[in-house]
């Protein structure tokens, strides 16, 4: 009996994943990505870090891509107790959205930099996304996928355009059509990166700094919030 319960034990370690995995940045190689437009994006790389077990059955998985001017390591503070996922009970996957500056994007695009990336849509991104999880993961149907803002527009885009690998989608401050306000934003953004792009700053880049001055971030870590992830189903 000590004997077997000392070789179940041994088992136990050793199929668990390092501890120094937590969180590293990695990355999903995924060729070539095409686009809605039917442009595509070469050496396509999708990035994302992993905190919590994901189960055997692997159906604990919550992901969660990065809202506007985020990436994966400025959102770890939404996890634990207490926050949007409860990394005790499911496998959080923060992912880099295309063109955010980590996953393949007009900065770091060696075959296609600068103006010569294609333009992208929001069902550009999560089917990429999709790929990484479905492809490079392993990970055929998500627990839910959770974003904020921009985030949150592709989680609804993950419910309408893949149902079948997402058992629930919760979008926060996210808008399946933008009103007059979002319009404006995006557009004044746009024309402020049309005129930083003649300086020859990335337009990523700059994208990144003025999301960064111009929008928030969800709330902080500590404030008195449902976990929606953990919500049951109605």
């Amino acid at each position: 009996m000590r004997t077997s319960s000392f070789v179940a034990a041994v088992l136990v370690v050793s199929l668990a994943p390092p501890l120094s995995a937590q969180g590293r940045q990695e990355f999903a190689e995924l060729g070539t990505c095409p686009t809605v437009r039917g442009e595509v994006v070469l050496d396509c790389r999708i990035g994302y870090r992993t905190f919590g077990r994901l189960n055997e059955r692997k159906d604990n998985a919550v992901l969660v891509p990065s809202w506007h001017g985020g990436r994966s390591e400025t959102m770890i503070f939404i996890l634990g107790d207490g926050g949007w996922v409860d990394t005790t009970r499911h496998f959080a996957i923060l992912m880099d959205k295309l063109g955010n500056g980590v996953s393949t994007s007009p900065s770091n695009s060696r075959s296609q930099p600068g103006s010569a990336f294609p333009r992208l849509t929001m069902g550009d991104l999560v089917t990429a996304e999709r790929r990484a999880v479905v492809e490079h993961l392993g990970i055929r149907r998500l627990h839910a996928v959770i974003g904020w803002s921009m985030g949150g527009m592709q989680a609804i885009e993950w419910a309408l355009r893949f149902p079948d690998v997402v058992g629930r989608a919760i979008s926060v401050a996210g808008t399946p059509r933008m009103g007059n306000y979002e319009l404006y934003f995006i557009r004044s953004m746009l024309a402020l990166i049309d005129l930083g792009t003649r300086t020859g700053l990335a337009p990523d880049t700059l994208a990144l700094h003025l999301a960064i001055s111009g929008t928030r971030s969800p709330p902080r870590q500590g404030t008195r919030m449902h976990s929606p992830a953990t919500a049951s189903r109605p």
